[in-house]
């Protein structure tokens, strides 16, 4: 399942929640939440993730970057060695790298919208087409946990839902999906948000977040898709 098949059908699942006969859909929406959860949660998880393959390797997205007699030099010396390191190098899939194993993330399919918030710790990793990725499926998990919400708005009268939840359905709402929206405010929530999750985020990390919104919204426009028109689907209009 490809990213953005993965999205698109988010955003129908936050369509079903919301529908006015959303409580006759109860069990096809939790069958459909948990599958596209799962699927998020193996693509993304830093241990064994499946997503990381497809990104362009770090030697990859540094050679434009590099002058001519730095290329030169660089083959020169990888060269030497059998076989060349530089090939190995440009076949080898990046990966999120973290100070100690246990910042590492280890999160379940339920929570994987806090998976991909750890991966913004190593802000030097989104970049590219990682950071293309990376804002989609942030903005994939923030619809399921939409989805998630409203579930259990619907079948568990009265609302059960733990605050640290919503708080993160807030920030992530207002982050990415939001037309007009505060920087103030959403840098407040995100700050919330980081001290809820203990995510040793830096100033630099906030700044991916804010980009994921941009790049999102261009992603989307590219499709023909407005941001005020996810806006409304996830506001049941």
């Amino acid at each position: 399942m490809s990213l953005w098949h993965l999205h698109l059908d988010a955003l129908d699942l936050v369509g079903l929640t919301n529908a006015p006969n959303a409580r006759e859909t109860v069990a096809l929406a939790s069958v459909a939440l948990e599958r596209m959860a799962d699927v998020l949660h193996e693509q993304w998880n830093p241990r064994t993730g499946t997503v990381y393959a497809q990104f362009s390797s770090d030697l990859a997205l540094l050679l434009p970057e590099m002058s001519e007699q730095e290329l030169l030099d660089l083959r020169r010396i990888s060269e030497r060695f059998s076989p060349s390191i530089f090939d190995t190098a440009m076949k080898r899939s990046p990966r999120p790298q973290f100070h100690s194993v246990i910042e590492i993330p280890d999160f379940t399919s339920q929570h994987v919208h806090k998976t991909l918030l750890t991966i913004a710790t190593d802000e030097a990793f989104l970049r590219a087409d990682r950071m293309q990725a990376w804002a989609l499926a942030l903005a994939t998990a923030t619809l399921l946990l939409h989805a998630r919400v409203r579930l259990v708005e619907i079948s568990q009268p009265p609302c059960r839902i733990f605050a640290p939840e919503l708080s993160y359905l807030l920030a992530l709402t207002n982050l990415l999906f939001r037309a007009d929206f505060e920087l103030d405010g959403t840098t407040e929530e995100l700050e919330r948000v980081s001290q809820l999750g203990r995510f040793p985020w830096t100033a630099f990390s906030l700044d991916r977040l804010f980009e994921a919104r941009v790049v999102y919204e261009q992603q989307m426009l590219l499709h023909g898709v407005a941001l005020r028109s996810i806006e409304k689907i996830i506001d049941g209009e």
